[in-house]
């Protein structure tokens, strides 16, 4: 049985813009709250692997949400990460089991994260945007897991 899915294409451009920063701002997280051996190989699957303590093993996968500014907006209720992500919660469940996954969300800027794990985001229904004021906008015709910000925490990144 084949999955067939609305994913908006691939945008170059976004990813050049914000990947390389998204990844720069976890790193300096990650050396800040103790963690080693950290990595951001380019290979389309995980975007930062680390390390923590004696046998802590983990993997993080950025994105950043453009239009959240210094605050977040008090009328959004969830955060929403793309349900293509789903292929990453299957290849961390089925070969990266040792490790913890996080999905970090940043705001434009990088100065602040939503941080959500991996079990919280399989939990999390996944559904379309509903957006009456962008109709016909490609990101309304994909999937997203929406996870109540309850569920995440919120990170204040240190330059």
């Amino acid at each position: 049985m084949y999955q067939t899915h609305s994913n908006r294409p691939f945008d170059r451009q976004s990813y050049s813009e914000n990947d390389g920063r998204a990844k720069d701002a976890i790193k300096t997280f990650l050396r800040q709250n103790n963690f080693y051996d950290i990595k951001d190989k380019e290979d389309f699957y995980f975007d930062v692997s680390a390390r923590r303590g004696e046998s802590g093993r983990f993997l993080f996968e950025v994105e950043v949400k453009n239009q959240w500014g210094a605050e977040w907006n008090p009328s959004w209720s969830e955060v929403r990460i793309p349900g293509r992500k789903k292929r990453l919660l299957s290849l961390w469940q089925n070969s990266y089991s040792d490790h913890e996954l996080f999905f970090v969300v940043f705001n434009t800027d990088c100065s602040k994260a939503w941080l959500i794990d991996g079990e919280t985001l399989g939990k999390s229904p996944v559904g379309r945007i509903q957006n009456s004021t962008r109709a016909g906008s490609p990101h309304l015709k994909e999937p997203f897991y929406h996870v109540p910000i309850r569920n995440a925490k919120l990170l204040e990144i240190k330059a």
